[in-house]
């Protein structure tokens, strides 16, 4: 974690948005100065926008399933006002997630607008829709970061997963689409695995650390699984958890 966010220090120095990388440090003080004083002294460090609730996966452990929206989602013109007021407001960071945000026909030109804003941008997907095309409209938006999440390097417990027959090698292919545009163009973008550790899973760290080696991304990130907004609860599988997390820092 810590690699990426200085890569994502040398990319935008290489941007060309000094006087956005001048600011962070004293942003950083503020917020820290905010929660010690519990008054805000700095805006917020990342806005995040959430472009459609839509999805094209039905993961068990997501909580945002049973808030599919059932009213019409913000048009284009709305969602642009909302970044504006994002970057004008000061936030380090605007975070696209969802939902898939690849379901929105317009998602390529709200990155593109978010880039103009000159701060970190930011885009969360299951990577089923990456094609080469898709992975070269995303390179070309001036996106700094993606995250990609893969739980599983087993085909039939990612099937279980998600919901989707084909998802471990949509999700294998889109990455292969992503870097292999990011590498011939040369990109600053960061491409990253996130995968949501669990009783299911705890046991594949070392494998799934292999498999992002081999994709050729720039790094892997373990999340616990835990209910969402429900307060953490003793889990009952937390020693093999445990166990995982001794195998991470290893």
């Amino acid at each position: 974690m810590r690699k990426k966010y200085k890569d994502l220090v040398f990319n935008s120095f290489k941007k060309g948005r000094l006087l956005y990388l001048l600011k962070q440090p004293f942003k950083l003080a503020g917020v820290k100065l905010s929660l010690s004083i519990s008054k805000r002294l700095a805006s917020p460090l990342v806005g995040t926008l959430i472009p459609t609730y839509r999805c094209n996966s039905n993961c068990p452990k997501c909580v945002k399933k049973d808030m599919y929206q059932t009213q019409e989602e913000a048009s284009t013109d709305e969602l642009k006002a909302i970044i504006k007021d994002l970057g004008k407001i000061g936030v380090s960071a605007i975070d696209f997630t969802g939902g898939e945000p690849l379901l929105r026909e317009d998602i390529f030109e709200l990155l593109s607008f978010a880039s103009k804003q000159k701060v970190i941008t930011h885009l969360n997907t299951n990577a089923y829709l990456l094609t080469k095309d898709t992975a070269e409209k995303i390179v070309n938006s001036g996106l700094d970061s993606v995250n990609i999440s893969l739980d599983s390097i087993d085909r039939n417990k990612v099937k279980e997963m998600t919901g989707v027959e084909e998802a471990f090698d949509l999700i294998v292919t889109g990455i292969k689409n992503l870097i292999a545009v990011k590498q011939k163009k040369k990109a600053a973008l960061e491409v990253n695995i996130v995968s949501v550790l669990s009783y299911a899973n705890a046991v594949e760290v070392e494998a799934l650390v292999s498999l992002a080696k081999d994709l050729g991304v720039d790094g892997i990130s373990f999340n616990p699984l835990h209910k969402f907004p429900c307060p953490i609860r003793k889990n009952p599988y937390i020693e093999s958890m445990l166990a995982a997390v001794d195998r991470i820092i290893d």
